[in-house]
């Protein structure tokens, strides 16, 4: 959607309710590159934040074509509304841990 007065893309609600009821069951959207990945995986992601990161999803996915420019900017408001950074987390190195866990599987259920 797109708000009338600003002209900015406004979160799915819908979206933003099964999000809501996923949280309340234990899931959660997480951003773990930057620092996080950087320091858990020694990935080359030190300087990418989860606004540039979301900015990259963007384009991309118009890019090719998947989803509209409305339906990308929705749904990047819909992600940033519900994103939880793990380069927030205080010691560093937990969230460091999170993001070595996530990208080397060792947490993935199936």
């Amino acid at each position: 959607m797109i708000d009338a007065t600003s002209g900015a893309a406004r979160p799915n609600y819908d979206t933003l309710q099964t999000l809501r009821l996923l949280r309340l069951h234990g899931f959660a959207l997480t951003f773990y590159g930057g620092k996080a990945l950087h320091a858990g995986a020694g990935a080359p992601t030190v300087d990418e934040t989860w606004r540039s990161a979301l900015e990259r999803l963007a384009e991309s996915i118009t890019r090719e074509g998947e989803v509209s420019e409305q339906h990308a900017h929705e749904l990047i408001a819909t992600i940033a509304a519900n994103l939880f950074d793990l380069n927030a987390v205080e010691p560093a190195s937990a969230g460091a841990a999170v993001a070595a866990a996530i990208t080397s599987g060792a947490a993935k259920v199936c």
